[in-house]
Formats: structure tokens, C-alpha cells, sequence
């Protein structure tokens, strides 16, 4: 019996990704920066990372933008 998995690459295939950067979402300059630094994808962090005094100021930013 062959035990081995055969990958398909097709357009519906799930990417991969090798980096994710978590971005604290209250840091403009960090957001601004994010996409250069190289990453296969960035994630705006808007819990654990803000300040609780920040929160809604965060999330208000992060949604004009």
C-alpha cells in the first residue's frame, strides 16, 4: 500500500504562507510599515496588543483607512 499524499496545485488552492506579522493596530507608523517588511501576510492586531485605553480609537483608525 502507498502511503504517500499527491499534491495538486490548482486556482483554488489554499496559499502558503511562511510568515504572518502581527501588527498592534494602535501604532500608526507600524501599519504603515507592515507591508514592506516582507511577510506573506499581515494581521492588524485590535486585542491583546492595544492598550484597552486605545481600543476604540484603533478600531475607529483602522476602519477610516
Amino acid at each position: 500500500m502507498n502511503d504517500a499524499v499527491q499534491v495538486v496545485e490548482s486556482p483554488m488552492s489554499v496559499p502558503r504562507w511562511r510568515s504572518l506579522l502581527f501588527v498592534p493596530a494602535h501604532v500608526p507608523r507600524f501599519v504603515e510599515a507592515a507591508h514592506e517588511r516582507g511577510a506573506d501576510g499581515v494581521i492588524l492586531d485590535l486585542e491583546d496588543s492595544v492598550p484597552q485605553d486605545q481600543k476604540g480609537e484603533s478600531r475607529r483608525q483602522l476602519s477610516a483607512s
